[in-house]
């Protein structure tokens, strides 16, 4: 039996604006109203777990930005072997588990430990700035 043929329809109460835009969308859509809403329900349902990050890959992504934010700090100031190669270790595990490229980053810091001039500090920083922004999206996602 179809949703047409129940028996047992009932009244639903919503604020006079609510019952505007579903008469405008059932205008443009021709279709029935009942079915807006089930559209709309089942829209809301899908797209509610977009919406609620998994908070424990927010932890890890967290945790990588502010350590790899300490190391950075600490090979810019000493760019010894030591903190040249704890950048490169943290970036390797960075791309192994959040799957982002982070061969820009690795090939500045390798640049800089060469010679360190200013122009290549700012463009780590900015490498660094991007690849935030690109592990955030992916702990949104």
């Amino acid at each position: 039996m179809s949703i047409e043929e129940k028996e047992g329809w009932t009244t639903l109460h919503v604020p006079k604006e609510v019952l505007d835009e579903i008469k405008q969308i059932r205008e443009k859509e021709n279709e029935a109203t009942w079915k807006i809403i089930i559209k709309a329900l089942r829209f809301y349902d899908a797209n509610k777990k977009k919406e609620e990050p998994d908070e424990t890959w927010i932890d890890e992504v967290s945790y990588f930005i502010m350590k790899l934010s300490l190391l950075l700090s600490r090979f810019l100031d000493n760019s010894n072997s030591n903190n040249f190669n704890l950048i490169l270790s943290r970036l390797e595990e960075i791309k192994r588990i959040l799957n982002v490229d982070v061969s820009n980053l690795e090939n500045l810091v390798s640049e800089y430990k060469k010679n360190h001039d200013d122009k290549t500090k700012i463009k780590i920083l900015d490498a660094y700035k991007d690849l935030i922004k690109r592990m955030i999206i992916i702990s949104c996602q």
